[in-house]
């Protein structure tokens, strides 16, 4: 077994620390697993980095919800980090810039995001904003769907609107999941 390249190929792929884990449990039960002591180092010092990064992007996130609800927005944050939630361990689930959905109250958000915490938001992109926050950066969604693309996503888009509103619940650290849908 090539080990480097299968370390490659999870890295690719985005789950380095689920394999690591199938690793992990063979050694618990006593099945040999021939991988090098350099890549194994090597794995286990990316899945940590990995899990801190995670920490530190709920860390953000948590802050970025605390200023929208002081201003009375719901937050729902979308696909990296909102996909982490369903997996066994969340941390396990790589996530690049955050990507939040705020149920129609996106321009007002980026004018107190740039008047009060003196942030540039970019608005040349015709699906969402994007401004750095805490070093992270944030995507401001305006809908579920890029709705530009295709016809079809449109009433796609007002379907998915139509549910989450109707399904709404705010979690301990102030970010909107929907349930149920």
């Amino acid at each position: 077994m090539d080990w480097q390249e299968v370390f490659r190929l999870t890295k690719e792929q985005g789950v380095t620390a689920i394999v690591l884990d199938g690793i992990n449990r063979c050694y618990k039960n006593e099945i040999e697993v021939d991988i090098d002591f350099q890549t194994k180092m090597e794995w286990i010092g990316l899945v940590a980095q990995m899990e801190q990064q995670y920490k530190l992007h709920e860390k953000h996130l948590r802050e970025l919800a605390a200023f929208y609800k002081k201003h009375s927005i719901k937050m729902m944050v979308l696909k990296g980090y909102g996909l982490s939630k369903n997996y066994n361990e969340p941390s396990y689930r790589p996530c690049g810039d955050m990507d939040i959905y705020l149920f129609g109250e996106q321009e007002k958000a980026d004018h107190l995001i740039h008047d009060e915490l003196d942030i540039v938001v970019d608005k040349s992109h015709h699906h969402h904003t994007v401004f750095q926050f805490q070093g992270e950066t944030i995507e401001n969604h305006y809908d579920f769907l890029n709705i530009h693309v295709r016809p079809t996503n449109k009433r796609i888009e007002t379907k998915l609107k139509s549910l989450v509103n109707h399904n709404l619940e705010t979690n301990d650290i102030g970010f909107v999941s929907a349930k149920q849908i």
